[in-house]
C-alpha cells in the first residue's frame, strides 16, 4: 500500500544520500545496531514539528504513527536510545548537511536580484541550570550563559547562508571575519561587527556593506550631497581620520565612504549609516538598514516555533544537535512552503503541519507532487562536496 502524508513529503525533499557521505565520513553509525544516524534525523525534526516537550513525548507521540515508519525509512523509537544518540552522536554530521541545504536552498527560493542582499546577527541561547552549569559557566558573560547563534541570512530567501555555534562570550566579528565574503553581495549589519579593516576587506572583495557609525568616530567630510528623500538629513562623503587606531593597529580603509544621516520619529538621535555605495539614492540605504530586523524575525520565529529554547538534553552535544536539527527542519518547511506554493505564512503553515502529519494526501497533492520531484531531481543527489563543507 503506497502510504503519503505530509512528513513523508517533507522528508522527500531532504538530502538523504549527502547526509549518507557524511555519517559515512564521520563513521557515525559504526557502533550502531539499530538506531542509525537518519532514523535520529527523522525523529528529532518530528519531535520540532510537532512541539515534543520532552524525549517521553516524542517517544509516544512518534510511535503512534507506526504505518508511517516504513515510508520514512524509520522504525520505532525508546526515548533511552534517543537520549543515548543526543549525547554520544557527532553533530558535525548534522553541520555539514545544513550548510549543504542552505547552498540548495538559497538558489531555489532566491529571487532574480543584481544585488543579493546579506544579513548577519547572533542571537544568545540561554541555557542555565543543573546540566547546563557544568559545561556553560566558564564562558558565560555578564548577560547570557549559554550559547551564541550565528546567522547570516538572505534577504530575499529569508534563508540562512552561514550558520555557527559559538560560546556565549564570542566575539561577533572574530566570528564573521572567518566567513567567506560572496563577491557582488550587500552585507548588512549592527555596532557589533564594526571593525574598519574587515569593512575594508569586504570592498576589496567586490561587495559591499551598510552599517552604523559610531558617533565618535574620527572622520572628515569630504563633500555634502543634498539631502533627498524622506527622513534622510545628510548624504555625505566622509573618510577616516585615524589610520593607526587602537595602540598602533593600521587602518586598511582609507577609501572615501558615504554617511547618511536619517531621521527617527520614534528616537530622539538620528540614525547614522555609513556604506561604500555611492550609486544608490540616501533612501534605498537607509531601506537596506532597516531590513536588518529581518533577521530579528527570523530569530524570533525559530525561537518560537522550533525546540532551541528549551531542549531535550543537558550535554553540549545534546543542545548543539537539537540546534542544528531545529535550523534543518526551518529550511525543510521554508522549501515544502516554496514548493507547494503555499499562500499561507511560514507561522500558518507550520500551525497547518503541527495538526495533520501525518494526514493523507491532499487535494493538490498531485501538483504539489510534480514540483518536489523536479526540485529532488535535481538537488538530492548532488555529490559535489567543493564548496561546501567549509
Amino acid at each position: 500500500m503506497n502510504i503519503s502524508n505530509k512528513f513523508v513529503e517533507i522528508m522527500q525533499l531532504f538530502p538523504k544520500e549527502i547526509f549518507k557521505a557524511s555519517v559515512k565520513r564521520h563513521k557515525s553509525d559504526n557502533y550502531t545496531k539499530k538506531f542509525t544516524s537518519y532514523q535520529h534525523l527523522v525523529t528529532m525534526i518530528y519531535g520540532q514539528i510537532s512541539g515534543a516537550k520532552s524525549l517521553r513525548d516524542l517517544e509516544i507521540g512518534y510511535n503512534q504513527h507506526e504505518t508511517s515508519h516504513y515510508h520514512l525509512g524509520t522504525g520505532a523509537v525508546k526515548r533511552s536510545t534517543l537520549a543515548d544518540a543526543n549525547a554520544r552522536r557527532n553533530p558535525q554530521i548534522f553541520l555539514e548537511t545544513v550548510t549543504h541545504m542552505m547552498n540548495i536552498a538559497t538558489r531555489t527560493i532566491r529571487k532574480e536580484l543584481t544585488d543579493v542582499v546579506k544579513i548577519i546577527d547572533s542571537s544568545p541561547i540561554n541555557l542555565k541550570g543543573r546540566g547546563f552549569d557544568d559545561w556553560t559557566e566558564v564562558n558565560k558573560t555578564g548577560h547570557t550563559q549559554g550559547l551564541k547563534l550565528h546567522l547570516g541570512v538572505e534577504l530575499a530567501s529569508k534563508i540562512p547562508f552561514k550558520i555557527e555555534l559559538s560560546n556565549a562570550n564570542a566575539n561577533d566579528i572574530k566570528v564573521a571575519k572567518e566567513w567567506e565574503i560572496e563577491q557582488g553581495s550587500i552585507y548588512v549589519f549592527d555596532k557589533g561587527y564594526y571593525d574598519y579593516n574587515w569593512w575594508y576587506k569586504i570592498s576589496q572583495n567586490n561587495s559591499s556593506f551598510v552599517t552604523r557609525l559610531k558617533s565618535n568616530s574620527a572622520i572628515k567630510v569630504i563633500q555634502e550631497n543634498i539631502a533627498e528623500g524622506e527622513n534622510i538629513l545628510a548624504d555625505e562623503e566622509i573618510i577616516f581620520t585615524n589610520l593607526t587606531p587602537r595602540g598602533g593597529k593600521k587602518n586598511l580603509y582609507i577609501n572615501k565612504l558615504r554617511r547618511v544621516t536619517v531621521h527617527r520619529p520614534d528616537k530622539p538621535t538620528p540614525l547614522i549609516l555609513v556604506t561604500n555605495r555611492f550609486d544608490l539614492n540616501a533612501s534605498n540605504i537607509a531601506e537596506l538598514y532597516k531590513n536588518r530586523w529581518q533577521i530579528e524575525l527570523i530569530f524570533k520565529w525559530i525561537k518560537q516555533n522550533l525546540k532551541i529554547t528549551k531542549f531535550l538534553g543537558q550535554s553540549e552535544n545534546a543542545v548543539k544537535i537539537q540546534i542544528l536539527i531545529a535550523l534543518i527542519t526551518y529550511i525543510l518547511l521554508a522549501i515544502y512552503k516554496k514548493l507547494s506554493q503555499s499562500k499561507h505564512s511560514l507561522h500558518k503553515l507550520f500551525i497547518i503541519l503541527q495538526s495533520a502529519l501525518f494526514s493523507n494526501k491532499h487535494t493538490n497533492y498531485y501538483k504539489e507532487k510534480k514540483r518536489q520531484l523536479s526540485y529532488i531531481q535535481q538537488n538530492q543527489l548532488k555529490l559535489n562536496f567543493s564548496g561546501v563543507f567549509r
